[in-house]
């Protein structure tokens, strides 16, 4: 009875993780094509986020205002996944970077999954290390 409650716990983290999986690679997807209603899509009523400058807690309106003014003068041409992987929490990040017209930019954002859904915690934008 204990080899089966191991291996079910098992198999239900796994899919956890790869329904974060599914819905990271969809989000990469969205800042490749800077497509603001499809990043918006995984906000929830508030998030914490950093985009340059700008730093708060917002509600998915703002936030949403925030990354289609951040793409109105960054227009993306790449998007590539550089790190990966999951905290203790249960929640699964991602670090990227972001190529624009106007400069490279390292994206990390932090999924969580609540019930069916999967949303943005967290999401940071800032200026590639090397663009400084």
């Amino acid at each position: 009875m204990k080899k089966w409650t191991i291996i079910i716990t098992v198999l239900f983290f796994t899919h956890l993780s790869f329904g974060q999986e599914k819905e990271s690679q969809s989000i990469a997807g969205f800042f490749k094509a800077g497509s603001v209603s499809g990043i918006s899509s995984f906000f929830p009523a508030s998030l914490d986020m950093t985009i340059l400058e700008t730093e708060d807690v917002f509600s998915k309106a703002q936030a949403t205002q925030i990354i289609t003014q951040f793409f109105k003068t960054n227009k993306p041409s790449d998007f590539i996944v550089n790190h990966k992987g999951s905290s203790k929490g249960g929640d699964y990040y991602q670090i990227g970077t972001l190529k624009t017209n106007n400069g490279t930019y390292r994206v990390t954002y932090f999924l969580k999954k609540d019930q069916d859904k999967v949303y943005i915690k967290r999401l940071k934008i800032e200026l590639d290390a090397d663009d400084f």
